[in-house]
């Protein structure tokens, strides 16, 4: 990412008078004018889950695409923003003050880091708790949002339980990840490859055999931690790229297919409105309203 100047805002917990908040909203395209330059830090922890939508993550000094059944922890110093790149971004956020974890760095087993107490985060966001969770988890997202809405005499109690709950989830998915050592050295490779050589052809074998796997072998690994195939992963960053290049260069839209790595205009047209929901020139145009 580019180096930027910085500005920071400051974001209160929404509900003074409550330890947990359950939010449940949608960021429009627009939402963020200038994500690379504005972040926000805020007053409580933060749990959030991607719903619909695809976007970019900025967290600290990294970026990290972001879409349906994305999770990940925030620490109330990681900044934070977006790039949204769909026409909306669907979210639910579960919000929570550093006073309930003195039960949980108790009872825990092994405390996820970023919750533990003095944790500083990492100018690399390589602490951040990152995640393509399965039903069970939004499903519990979904069961605290209704709850805060029913907003029973019982509710801050259940609110509790159900965090707790939810903490030892991602506890133990954090643990399933740390159980793979070399499974994320292969992910990190793939995703480092794909980031440099993109706008060419991949070479799975030779990327096999640089993690010293076979390519199956390799597929395998890089699906379960990432809930996609390489091709895939090759795809939208090739599609990133395009998007980022509609709004910030004045090429036409096929010169910009194939310096992203396309060279069938039909297919960029058609995988471009698969996943941001409109065509590019569409694309285009949306960015240049909000300049």
């Amino acid at each position: 990412m580019k180096k930027t100047k910085l500005r920071y805002f400051t974001c209160l917990n929404v509900d003074p008078f409550s330890d947990i908040s359950v939010l449940h909203f949608k960021h429009e395209f627009d939402h963020y004018k200038h994500p690379e330059e504005e972040r926000h830090v805020r007053n409580f922890y933060k749990i959030t889950l991607i719903a619909k939508g695809r976007g970019i993550l900025f967290c600290n000094n990294r970026e990290f695409p972001i879409g349906p059944g994305t999770l990940y922890l925030a620490h109330p110093d990681d900044l934070t923003s977006y790039r949204i790149q769909t026409e909306y971004l669907e979210i639910y956020d579960v919000l929570f003050k550093g006073n309930l974890l003195r039960e949980y760095r108790t009872g825990a087993r092994e405390a996820l880091p970023v919750l533990q107490e003095g944790f500083q985060p990492k100018p690399d966001a390589s602490h951040l708790l990152l995640l393509h969770v399965k039903k069970e988890i939004p499903g519990l997202i979904r069961l605290m949002y209704g709850e805060m809405k029913y907003n029973s005499p019982e509710h801050p109690q259940i609110e509790e339980e159900y965090l707790r709950l939810l903490l030892l989830y991602l506890e133990r998915e954090w643990r399933n990840q740390n159980r793979i050592g070399n499974a994320e050295k292969f992910v990190r490779l793939v995703q480092d490859t794909i980031r440099s050589e993109f706008e060419n052809g991949l070479d799975f074998q030779m990327l096999a055999e640089k993690a010293g796997v076979s390519p199956a072998h390799l597929g395998r690994v890089f699906r379960r931690a990432s809930g996609m195939s390489i091709s895939e992963a090759l795809k939208r960053r090739r599609l990133q790229s395009a998007a980022e290049l509609l709004h910030s260069s004045g090429e036409a839209v096929h010169v910009i297919a194939f310096r992203s790595g396309f060279h069938d205009p039909s297919t960029f047209f058609r995988e471009f409105r698969k996943i941001y929901g409109m065509t590019p020139l569409d694309y285009r145009k949306k960015w240049e309203k909000m300049i």
